[in-house]
């Protein structure tokens, strides 16, 4: 995968994540109510130190172009300012799957950001990296994001844990992708 991955729309830019990130990231990671959803997948936490942010942004930079996993920072173009992280991970090239994330900073929820994001990634994972399944988990109490792929016909396949997860195919997302339009 490309060190330098650029995937634009008309108001988001997606590309790889840099070190200039990392006050945009800081921000995101300690707003609680853009958080709340995902404590589940961060062990638990409410609250981040700058150790633990520091780690999970070396982890988010040093992953951004491996083969398992594929991180992109979310930019709004108007502004010119990262208000997000997005990517894939557990991507299994013998299964043609991954799975596909998002956090957004609350300043752009309701502004379209995650459907331009969503198309933006779904659609170049397919394209670029041949796969033929995409899944999503949210916690069951996540319900904007919940309400997001029910609305863009994103297929609820069950509950695991307090988690709901949902998937789309390579066969369903031209479909799914003129929903995001």
């Amino acid at each position: 995968m490309s060190d330098d991955l650029i995937l634009e729309g008309s108001k988001v830019l997606l590309r790889t994540p840099s070190t200039k990130d990392r006050e945009a990231f800081d921000d995101i990671l300690n707003d609680k109510e853009s958080m709340r959803a995902l404590i589940p997948f961060f062990g638990g936490k409410d609250e981040w130190s700058d150790e633990d942010i520091s780690s999970s942004y070396n982890r988010f930079t040093k992953e951004a172009g491996g083969t398992a996993e594929m991180n992109l920072a979310v930019l709004e173009k108007s502004s010119n300012n990262v208000v997000g992280c997005c990517g894939f991970k557990n991507i299994d090239s013998k299964e043609k799957t991954a799975e596909f994330g998002i956090i957004l900073s609350r300043s752009v929820w309701g502004k379209g950001i995650s459907k331009e994001a969503h198309s933006l990634a779904l659609d170049w994972a397919f394209k670029s990296l041949g796969l033929n399944e995409i899944f999503f988990y949210t916690d069951e109490h996540n319900l904007r994001m919940i309400g997001f792929f029910e609305s863009h016909g994103i297929r609820f396949k069950g509950t695991k844990e307090r988690m709901q997860y949902f998937i789309v195919t390579q066969k369903e997302w031209p479909f799914i992708k003129a929903k995001l339009s």
